[in-house]
């Protein structure tokens, strides 16, 4: 009889096998630095190598730090089905096991602890895991971890770490691993790609890459130059960092963010319309604003409620009835956006032309998102970057990338993440870019009014 131990491992190709074999061989670096472009396996091989280190030491325990939520969960299912004990550690798992053993942490023993690069940083999380001489702590998409929080929390849990294992996208610098001893580093490539005859795998070519130019119209680049003269009104504070950073960001995703984040500054008890376009957004502000910024922001938001014509949308909807006009069955595209707000009202508006729409987004549970991008049949699916980590996009031939990173960096890790060299074919990626320069221009705004303090990105 196959147990799902046995069965799992016999899945692992010749060079996860590899891998994992000369990490758990006598003499090995203390560690591991793998390089490898997306869909070519990673998972499997850390699920497996860490399943191995606990399996040969039940009296130890080890560490998996993922950027979000929804790869530690994929990592706790495949650990726990090569039946190896794991848990997943959010703030009512560590409460529990503060109850234990009040005081301490009664970590059990034999165990592999999963937990978010944005829940091991803070500062008692932290400090707790730091207390633990893991047998070996492994970080996935170790890129995630460059800002400066991630890096130092990073680096104080695995100071007493017997083994460390740091896998990241290749060509991205990992400046923080640069003074580790005993380092091994790996990369794969396609030809590594191979199975246990040593065939090569049959390998899709990288993703298909074209830039969708749209310029904005009067009354938008009129908005966009007043959301800069509200920026420079706002007084240079740390907070004040962040609302500027923000704002920019809201600026040139739509409307709905944009109008969302006006009105969070001014609070819940604004008066006047309140658009259809409002949705929440991703960022809460607690400080008080100048009352010469709170003018501008009145009449920034009726500006924003009387606009009659979203540009980058409208290039949205030309490119999707293009991609339709190819037949159902030959081109299948899925949009993707930053903000929860952008996918609702991106959605909306798409309902409103008679098309059927799916979104999916991160505030949806597991279950609810696999049905609405897998179960059900649509027009359009919009997907928030945050809950299109983990689906299966086999079926699409094409994304539209809504919100496109000014910073290449983030730009690079985001087309990564469509290089799935087991698709028969390579998927067409189109990033809608605004011509002129203005989102540049309004990301410079925002670094020089917030005095060049960046964010730490909370994954």
């Amino acid at each position: 009889m196959t147990t799902p131990d046995t069965a799992a491992r016999s899945l692992l190709m010749p060079h996860q096998a590899k891998l994992v074999s000369e990490f758990l061989s006598p003499g090995a670096s203390k560690a591991l630095i793998i390089r490898s472009p997306p869909q070519f396996g990673m998972g499997g091989a850390l699920t497996e190598l860490i399943t191995r280190v606990i399996q040969g030491d039940p009296s130890g325990n080890a560490l998996l730090i993922t950027p979000v939520v929804v790869l530690r969960e994929q990592f706790r299912r495949r650990i726990e089905a090569l039946g190896t004990p794991v848990l997943s550690l959010d703030r009512p798992m560590f409460r529990e096991l503060l109850d234990v053993s009040p005081g301490t942490v009664a970590w059990p023993k034999g165990t592999v602890v999963c937990t978010t690069l944005a829940f091991a940083r803070l500062p008692d999380i932290r400090d707790a895991l730091a207390r633990v001489r893991w047998r070996v702590v492994v970080v996935d998409e170790a890129h995630q971890a460059s800002g400066p929080e991630s890096s130092a929390a990073v680096a104080a849990i695995t100071r007493n770490a017997e083994r460390l294992v740091f896998a990241s996208l290749p060509g991205i610098a990992l400046p923080a691993l640069d003074t580790l001893d005993e380092v091994r580093r790996v990369e794969w490539m396609r030809t590594d790609l191979i199975d246990a005859a040593g065939r090569p795998l049959a390998v899709a070519a990288p993703p298909i890459v074209e830039e969708v130019r749209y310029d904005l119209s009067t009354d938008e680049l009129t908005i966009l130059d007043s959301v800069a003269d509200l920026i420079s009104a706002i007084d240079v504070t740390p907070m004040a960092s962040l609302r500027a950073l923000s704002l920019a960001n809201a600026a040139i995703a739509s409307p709905a963010v944009l109008e969302g984040s006006l009105r969070m500054l001014l609070g819940p008890n604004l008066p006047g319309r309140l658009s259809s376009r409002s949705g929440s957004t991703e960022h809460e502000w607690s400080t008080p604003i100048p009352e010469a910024a709170a003018a501008l922001i009145g009449d920034l938001i009726e500006s924003v409620e009387d606009l009659a014509e979203d540009s980058k949308l409208a290039a949205a909807k030309k490119l999707i009835h293009r991609l339709h006009g190819y037949g159902a069955r030959e081109r299948r595209a899925f949009i993707i956006t930053k903000h929860v707000s952008s996918a609702r009202y991106v959605g909306s508006q798409f309902e409103s032309d008679g098309l059927s729409v799916r979104v999916v987004d991160s505030a949806m549970d597991r279950t609810a998102r696999n049905e609405a991008a897998h179960g059900i049949v649509a027009d359009v699916v919009v997907m928030t970057m945050a809950a299109v980590q983990g689906q299966e996009l086999h079926r699409f031939t094409d994304v539209i990338v809504y919100d496109v990173p000014t910073d290449p960096h983030e730009l690079k890790i985001l087309l990564s993440g469509f290089d799935d060299p087991t698709r028969r074919q390579p998927i067409h990626v189109h990033l809608l870019t605004v011509g002129g320069g203005r989102r540049h221009r309004m990301c410079e705004i925002a670094m020089k009014a917030s005095g060049g303090v960046g964010t730490d990105d909370p994954g």
